[in-house]
């Protein structure tokens, strides 16, 4: 069974503070199915710097098959370039975009795009969003998942 580090928010045994948590959990679920999971929580991590020694620690020491950042466009550019250190780790890992935000980032130069054209891949929720990214020169590892939710149910007076 392969082994994957999921580095994300996820907030887990809580209710998601919002929608990068609801997401993460929903991903996180789905990769436990069929994968050896290992998730750094980077929910709310600037209280929790034991989150930092746990993220190092595992990027140092253990050999993933595959890392799946899931976080905050400007968070993943620092983690990017911390890992492009480690460019067999570079060449296994997945970025999942979080929020629009990230081509105008990549346009504006303020994330240098060499460093996501050394991903295996970069996944995002839809089409619109993977044109404006090969608009500014992403080309060969962009990958949609459309967006997920999940309903329990809806109130009925909320749709009436």
């Amino acid at each position: 069974m392969k082994i994957v580090l999921f580095i994300g928010a996820v907030n887990r045994g809580n209710s998601p503070f919002g929608g990068e948590e609801y997401k993460n959990q929903l991903f996180v679920s789905m990769l436990k199915r069929d994968f050896a999971l290992v998730v750094v929580d980077t929910f709310n991590w600037s209280k929790r710097p034991s989150i930092l020694f746990r993220l190092f620690w595992n990027l140092i020491f253990h050999k993933f098959d595959r890392i799946v950042i899931s976080a905050s466009s400007a968070s993943t550019f620092k983690l990017l370039k911390l890992l492009n250190v480690f460019p067999s780790k570079m060449r296994n890992t997945f970025y999942f975009v979080i929020g629009g935000y990230f081509p105008e980032g990549l346009k504006s130069k303020i994330y240098d795009i060499k460093y996501y054209r050394r991903l295996r891949g970069v996944i995002v929720e839809g089409e619109k969003l993977k044109e404006e990214i090969l608009k500014v020169g992403l080309l060969e590892n962009i990958k949609v998942i459309p967006n997920f939710k999940i309903f329990d149910r809806v109130e009925k007076n909320f749709i009436e």
